[in-house]
């Protein structure tokens, strides 16, 4: 069901993006931004858009581009097509589509915790380097991009040893992104998979380039520094 406010009030242009958390296990995307125009009398609102029973995610983002222009508006125009369940916005700096069964639009209330995939982190984890991580037939859990930290962060469960089965929850995180490409096929990829839905996985030290070939999708994100949590 699409469902929230009438769509064809909301005013996407000079919008700002603040983080876009995709969940692979739910099936389902958040979306933080400041928009204007579906609540009279209050421009850029604080909004959220929460997408459940996804089937698909594509973006492509400018990380330094959308931070250049979040001061006066990094969404040019969107729309939500209920026909084609399809939410899309095309932005400063990059662009999104996401197809899902459910689309919803609302304002956070003051309790709720910004959209954020969940990520529990053990006491006694410390950060490593990703330089060496084997990610190939590893499992993509979620997946964050966040241009106002600069920061993308994926939650995986990677293997421990040469038995395609022995793995361990673990959390990726991308500093000084500077560009990330996604396209995802969340129905793909939330079925279960015997050898992880990560076909093949590597982080280039030399080009700071992170790139995931996954079950009917990939991922490529460009930054400056990468590090590796156990949880």
């Amino acid at each position: 069901m699409i469902a929230g406010k009438a769509f064809d009030d909301v005013v996407f242009h000079d919008g700002i993006v603040h983080v876009i958390a995709v969940s692979v296990l739910r099936r389902s995307c958040e979306i933080d931004l400041c928009l204007g125009g579906w609540e009279r009398g209050k421009p850029r609102l604080t909004s959220r858009f929460a997408l459940g029973d996804m089937d698909s995610f594509f973006a492509r983002f400018d990380f330094p581009e959308l931070a250049d222009n979040a001061w006066a508006g990094n969404v040019q125009d969107g729309s939500v097509e209920a026909s084609k369940r399809r939410l899309s916005m095309h932005l400063v700096g990059g662009m999104l589509e996401a197809v899902a069964e459910d689309i919803e639009l609302r304002a956070p209330s003051e309790d709720e915790a910004p959209a954020s995939i969940p990520m529990v982190v053990d006491a006694g984890g410390k950060p490593q380097s990703l330089e060496g991580v084997d990610l190939d037939r590893s499992d993509l859990e979620a997946i964050e991009f966040s241009p106002v930290t600069n920061t993308c962060r994926l939650d995986m469960q990677v293997r421990t040893s040469e038995s395609m089965l022995d793995r361990a929850p673990v959390t990726i995180l991308i500093e000084g992104v500077r560009s990330c490409i996604s396209k995802m096929d969340i129905a793909a990829l939330n079925v279960e998979h015997r050898f992880g839905n990560v076909i093949g996985g590597h982080f280039d030290t030399s080009r700071g380039l992170l790139r995931l070939h996954l079950e009917k999708s990939f991922i490529e994100i460009v930054g400056t520094d990468a590090w590796l949590v156990w949880r």
